[in-house]
C-alpha cells in the first residue's frame, strides 16, 4: 500500500522546450523596466524595455500591462503545449510550423492546471496575462545550427533572433479587442519563436508548480523555474546540483536589491532574507516540489555554530543544495554520428 500511494503521489513531469533566449524572460519584471515613448500612426504609445544577460525585452501597453509570475504560468503552460507539436527533425517546413502554431486555452484548463476556483477573477487573470503576453517581444543572439541535408552534417552559427512572442490583431496588441471567446484564447505561436524553439532543448517541467500560489508566494513560481533549469543543466554530471543564494535571487526580480534597502533602512533579513525563504519553504514544504538545504562552497553542510549565529552576508554566500523529488531519469547526450540528426540541440 505504502508504495502504491507514492505512486499516487509522484511528481508529474511533462516536456518543455527552453533556451537562453526564452529563459530570460522569466527574470524580465515591470520593475526592471525603463519606460520608452514611442511615436506610431496611433499616437504616442510607451513601451517598457529591459536587458538581461544580452537578452531585450520589451512590453507594449507599458502602463496598462503587468508582467508577473501568473503571466508567466500562462506563458509555460502554452510552451508545454508547443513542445507537444514540435518535431525535433531540424528545419522543420512552413507547413509544419503553420500547423504547430495555434494553441487554444479554456478558461476551464486554465483553472485546472493552475488550480484557481473562481471562475470570474480566473477569467479576467487569464485575459490580463494573455494581452501581457501578446505585447511582448524578445532580441538576442543565439548559437544555432545549420543542417547540410546531404551528409547530415551541423555547422554552427551565430543567428540574431527577433520576434514577438505572438502573433495578434493590432486591435488585440491595443487591448481594444477582448482575446476571451466563448471562454477561451487561441493564441498563434510567432514564425521566429518557433524556428528558435526548434532547436531549443527539452527539460522536464513539474505541471503540479503551475498551482502555487503567487498571492502567498510571490517569487516561488520563479524560483522553482529556475531550479528547474539548474537541475536539467547539471544532474546527467550525476553530481550534486547546486546554486548559490545569489543567483536564486537574480531570479526573483520583486525582491528588493541591497542598494534599494540601503537607501531606506538596513532591513536585508526582514525584505529580502525572510521573503526568500518563506517561497523556497514553501516549495519543499507546502508543495514539495523541491528538497533543498543549504551548504558551503565545497557542499560541506553548515555547522551548528554558522547556522545559530550568522549575518545577512554570510547567508549571501551560502550555497543551496537541492534535488526534484520523481524527476524522470537523465542520460548525458550521447556523440552524434554524421547522420544523427534527431537529438535536440542544446542552445
Amino acid at each position: 500500500n505504502s508504495s502504491q500511494n507514492e505512486e499516487d503521489n509522484a511528481r508529474s513531469y511533462e516536456p518543455m522546450k527552453n533556451a537562453r533566449g526564452i529563459n530570460k524572460f522569466h527574470q524580465s519584471s515591470k520593475k526592471g523596466m525603463r519606460a520608452v515613448e514611442k511615436l506610431n500612426e496611433d499616437g504616442i504609445t510607451v513601451e517598457g524595455t529591459q536587458i538581461i544577460n544580452g537578452v531585450t525585452i520589451t512590453l507594449g501597453n507599458f502602463r496598462t500591462l503587468y508582467l508577473n509570475s501568473n503571466t508567466l504560468k500562462l506563458w509555460d503552460l502554452l510552451k508545454l503545449e508547443l513542445t507537444k507539436r514540435i518535431s525535433h527533425n531540424i528545419p522543420l517546413t512552413e507547413k509544419q510550423i503553420a500547423n504547430a502554431s495555434e494553441v487554444t486555452i479554456t478558461l476551464d484548463k486554465f483553472m485546472s492546471m493552475c488550480e484557481r476556483k473562481h471562475r470570474q477573477s480566473a477569467q479576467e487573470e487569464l485575459r490580463k496575462c494573455a494581452q501581457a503576453l501578446f505585447n511582448v517581444d524578445l532580441k538576442f543572439d543565439d548559437f544555432t545550427y545549420e543542417v547540410n541535408q546531404s551528409t547530415g552534417r551541423k555547422k554552427r552559427k551565430k543567428t540574431h533572433w527577433s520576434f514577438n512572442l505572438f502573433e495578434a490583431t493590432k486591435e488585440v496588441r491595443n487591448l481594444e479587442t477582448d482575446p476571451i471567446i466563448d471562454s477561451k484564447i487561441t493564441f498563434y505561436f510567432s514564425y521566429g519563436l518557433i524556428e528558435y524553439c526548434v532547436q531549443a532543448y527539452i527539460m522536464p517541467f513539474c505541471v503540479e508548480a503551475l498551482k502555487i500560489s503567487t498571492h502567498n508566494y510571490p517569487h516561488a513560481y520563479r524560483m522553482y523555474f529556475k531550479l528547474c533549469e539548474r537541475y536539467n543543466m547539471e544532474i546527467i554530471k550525476g553530481k550534486p546540483v547546486r546554486i548559490s543564494v545569489a543567483t536564486l535571487r537574480e531570479a526573483c526580480p520583486d525582491l528588493p536589491t541591497n542598494e534599494e534597502i540601503k537607501q531606506r533602512a538596513r532591513q536585508f533579513s526582514k525584505r529580502i532574507l525572510e521573503p526568500f525563504e518563506r517561497d523556497l519553504k514553501a516549495l519543499s514544504d507546502i508543495y514539495g516540489l523541491v528538497s533543498w538545504h543549504y551548504c558551503n562552497a565545497g557542499g560541506e553542510p553548515l555547522t551548528d555554530e554558522q547556522l545559530a549565529n550568522y549575518a545577512f552576508e554570510d547567508w549571501e554566500n551560502w550555497l543551496i543544495e537541492f534535488t526534484l523529488p520523481d524527476y524522470p531519469p537523465r542520460e548525458a547526450p550521447k556523440k552524434r554520428g554524421r547522420r544523427g540528426n534527431s537529438q535536440i540541440i542544446a542552445l
